[in-house]
């Protein structure tokens, strides 16, 4: 792509939107590297414990977490205990690293579309980093609890590129087993993962229209489906009544997620234009499925999985109040949906493209603009997280059993006490070290 071609009015709006793309992805890295917390906390807790229990067995790995399977979080736990002894800060650095991968598949499937304009390519690249590496997003990234999002992500989107990339003819037979695995991967992460597993056997199928395609995800799904059903036990089970008003005003504050929390009408509006703009985008496209080129195809995925893991999680957490649904985690949800709405733009006629491409970057850079706020806010907020974390734990370390010292770990002293004597015993994240 030759940045030359663009002409002084593009530049004066390309320039600007990479530039604060690129400080938003900087500080993202930055931030979450200073501020991650050093000690495992919330459900982390319950599986160290387990851990040390069973060991590495069927028996740690396959139980199901809050109805999700997650032996492949699990394993990194593993590996990281093996590895010296625990560190907080790995778990961080794989988030860290599957976000960016994430965006950086995105980025290449925009990149090598030839179809579209260089201003109008750079312009979605800036839009995707300033998504993908939002302040409210650093939740799994600082907090280490939520690295299993972040590794759903890299293979959901690592899928979506294989259901659409263009092998040579004699990989082609290849293409559906790369996507099998990397929905099996990702559904053993999180469980809207699963979702991947129909949605790329029939996108696969629409581009093959060979039966034999869909052998990788039914052998995927009866192995995702039989690691779900060893998992499961009765006690996993929840009850759950919740209002049709209540499942609805969970998912709006989803997806209008973070500014619903502080002006209701803002975050219901922008809640509002995204579904729409996310139903009218998936009806626009499937109406046209046949007719989609590879970068609509990977929208359209990004659209569908997006929407159906919202619901998922309205529904599950419905009945719990609809503060659980303000969360960053849910946000790269809500990102896919902004990508993918932000792919189905690039393909629009031709004719369209030079009237609404001032508009666009006109749009990505007052979007950058606003991030910044947020961006420190949230920077103001984890700094002073990490600032009282950090000290409570290094007394939890010293000896220390105050229960006021539990606060940011949320942990039940009946059962952090155990956890702190495993880590003294264990000698793990710097327990026992003295």
């Amino acid at each position: 792509m030759n940045f030359a071609s663009l002409n002084w009015q593009q530049r004066a709006f390309v320039i600007p939107a990479l530039l604060l793309a690129g400080l938003q992805a900087a500080s993202f890295v930055a931030l979450a590297l200073i501020t991650a917390l050093p000690l495992p906390v919330y459900d982390l807790l319950d599986m160290l414990l387990a851990y040390d229990a069973q060991g590495l067995s069927l028996a740690w790995l396959l139980p199901l977490h809050n109805s999700h399977a997650i032996p492949l979080p699990r394993l990194l736990m593993a590996a990281d205990i093996w590895a010296g002894g625990g560190h907080a800060l790995t778990f961080t650095i794989t988030a860290l690293l599957a976000r960016i991968i994430s965006f950086a598949l995105l980025a290449l499937a925009v990149l090598r579309h030839a179809a579209i304009t260089p201003a109008w390519r750079l312009l979605t690249i800036a839009a995707l980093a300033l998504l993908l590496f939002r302040g409210f997003l650093l939740e799994t990234v600082v907090i280490p609890n939520g690295y299993n999002y972040d590794l759903m992500l890299v293979f959901a989107v690592a899928g979506m590129m294989a259901v659409t990339a263009r092998p040579p003819p004699d990989r082609v037979d290849a293409q559906p087993w790369l996507a099998a695995v990397a929905a099996m991967a990702a559904s053993l992460c999180l469980a809207s993962g699963v979702l991947l597993l129909p949605l790329f056997a029939a996108m696969t199928w629409l581009r093959h229209r060979r039966i034999a395609v869909l052998l990788p995800f039914l052998l995927a799904g009866l192995a995702v489906l039989a690691v779900y059903v060893a998992g499961y036990h009765q006690d996993d089970a929840q009850p759950w009544q919740p209002s049709p008003w209540a499942l609805l005003d969970q998912l709006l504050h989803i997806a209008g997620s973070p500014w619903i929390g502080h002006r209701k009408i803002v975050g219901y509006t922008a809640a509002a234009l995204l579904l729409s703009a996310t139903l009218a985008g998936i009806g626009w496209s499937l109406l046209r499925l046949a007719r989609l080129d590879s970068l609509q195809q990977l929208a359209l995925m990004l659209l569908l999985y997006g929407l159906g893991s919202l619901l998922a999680v309205a529904v599950s957490r419905a009945s719990l109040g609809v503060e659980t649904g303000i969360a960053g985690r849910y946000g790269l949800f809500t990102a896919c949906l902004y990508a993918g709405l932000a792919m189905l733009l690039l393909r629009l006629p031709e004719r369209w493209q030079p009237k609404l491409q001032s508009a666009a970057m006109a749009c990505v850079i007052a979007g950058g603009l606003l991030l910044i706020r947020e961006q420190a806010l949230m920077a103001q907020n984890y700094r002073q997280l990490h600032t009282e974390a950090a000290a409570d734990i290094a007394a939890l370390r010293a000896g220390q059993r105050d229960v006021s010292l539990l606060r940011h770990i949320h942990a039940d002293p009946k059962a952090a006490w155990p956890f702190f004597d495993l880590l003294q015993r264990r000698r793990l994240y710097g327990f026992g070290t003295e």
